[in-house]
């Protein structure tokens, strides 16, 4: 960004291009200002430029808006330069410029004569509104570095401020502020749930509820009702339910594990989405008003190509798409996890002055946590309610089969030990216990052989 800003004039018409940009230079900031006359080569150009501020005619060679619109929807999916500009939209049309704002624009303008002088004062307005948002990301950015993490809701907050987890953090106040369905990717236990209530929490839906629904951990014949709802007296040992998109009225709907859903109920998601109603099984249709964040750990492109995901459901879906980084990939953030948890587990179980130990320190940062911040979480809960005194050891944390793994390991080693052991004591033993020529007669250097004496504990 220029320190005076930067405008893209995205406009077809030169009486009006040239007037705007007149009136830019007269009342605005000193703007360095670039106009383009076709949407094609603003593309083009956005992908390669960071502008504060967009000024989108939605009417090119006279048409109807729905072109200019399209180009303001493919610029939010495409998420270019990550959307970091406010965009006013000029057009002849109000309906189109409140449909424009909805789809994520800053303001629009009606385009008549007046707007040549309307104009500046809206960029002005919105470049001043951009700079105050970037000063408070900047100061938010320092308060998640001083916090070690994320805060949202009361007293919650995403722990770590590794460069993955705070691009993280960015990504989930920009996105927070649409209306849009967003995606969530990322392995078991990463924490997506996390994420998902983050970006609802920041959102105009903050005050609204926010419904949970894992679609693995309902039975397969239960889902339907369970999401949309249904009549008394419709099926067998099913109760009459309003279902979770009514609960989520207002509110964010959170379907976990999106990719397990059945084929058969795709539709039925798809419906909702587009048509914002839903129709439970012995009701009538009702409006919904519910934002949707889905969230797997799947490869639902393959399940696309496979007939076992819709690809229009798929669309709908990941609007915004985020991937919260496996924990093997967050740098230093393992151990602050750690003690955060370790605060946690102490006060829950009253146990107090706690610390880890070296040994624990280092298996904490070079472990790969396949099981990710939910498998770390357990660890140290284990490590609490098993461990004597105060120091965490790193055999503490250890789960089942890592700790028969390594007293499998132990096993051999020193099974390796022994044999070694022998060999040297009857190299010793042939010499008479003279240590130059046992170590000549097994090919070591003397001071190689004296440090595993020492090192085997061999006694003559």
């Amino acid at each position: 960004m220029s320190e005076t800003g930067t405008v893209l004039l995205i406009e077809d018409e030169k009486i009006f291009s040239d007037r705007y940009e007149e009136a830019l230079r007269k009342h605005g900031r000193g703007y360095q200002i670039k106009t383009v006359r076709d949407l094609e080569t603003a593309e083009d150009w956005l992908a390669t430029h960071k502008p504060d501020v967009v000024v989108l005619d939605l009417g090119f060679q006279g048409k109807k808006p729905e072109d200019g619109l399209e180009f303001l929807r493919r610029i939010y999916e495409k998420k270019i330069n990550e959307c970091d500009f406010k965009v006013i939209v000029s057009t002849k049309y109000s309906t189109s410029g409140l449909t424009a704002v909805k789809l994520g624009a800053y303001d629009f303008i009606d385009k008549n004569k007046s707007s040549f002088h309307e104009l500046p004062f809206r960029v002005n307005q919105a470049y001043e509104r951009l700079q105050l948002e970037r000063e408070l990301a900047k100061k938010q950015q320092e308060d998640i570095t001083q916090s070690g993490g994320f805060p949202y809701g009361q007293r919650q907050k995403i722990v770590g401020i590794s460069n993955p987890m705070l691009e993280l953090y960015e990504k989930i106040e920009r996105i927070a502020k649409t209306k849009a369905n967003v995606l969530i990717r990322g392995e078991r236990g990463t924490g997506k749930e996390l994420v998902a209530h983050a970006i609802h929490h920041y959102s105009l839906r903050g005050e609204h509820p926010f419904v949970i629904v894992n679609i693995n951990a309902i039975p397969t014949d239960l889902v339907d009702a369970e999401l949309f709802g249904i009549g008394k007296g419709r099926a067998t040992g099913v109760r009459a339910s309003d279902g979770r998109f009514v609960e989520a009225e207002g509110g964010t709907l959170f379907l976990d594990e999106i990719g397990s859903l059945q084929l058969n109920l795709q539709p039925k998601l798809l419906r909702a989405i587009q048509n914002k109603e839903i129709q439970p099984a012995g009701k009538k249709r009702q409006e919904i008003d519910v934002r949707i964040i889905a969230a797997t750990n799947e490869d639902l492109e393959r399940a696309v190509e496979e007939n076992r995901f819709r690809s229009d459901l798929y669309d709908r879906l990941r609007t915004f798409e985020l991937t919260v980084p496996p924990l093997r990939e967050r740098g230093e953030d393992p151990m602050r996890l750690a003690h955060y948890f370790l605060d946690e587990f102490s006060r829950d179980y009253q146990r107090y002055n706690l610390c880890f130990s070296s040994s624990a320190q280092d298996y904490i940062l070079t472990y790969p946590w396949p099981g990710n911040v939910r498998e770390l979480r357990d660890a140290v809960e284990r490590a609490v309610i098993l461990m004597e005194g105060t120091a965490i050891l790193k055999e503490h944390l250890l789960g089942e089969n890592q700790r028969n793994t390594q007293a499998g390991e132990d096993n051999y080693n020193e099974r390796i030990a022994n044999f070694e052991r022998q060999i040297i004591l009857d190299a010793l033993r042939t010499t008479g216990f003279r240590k130059r020529e046992a170590a000549r007669k097994l090919g070591l250097h003397e001071a190689t052989l004296r440090s595993k004496i020492k090192t085997l504990a061999i006694c003559p």
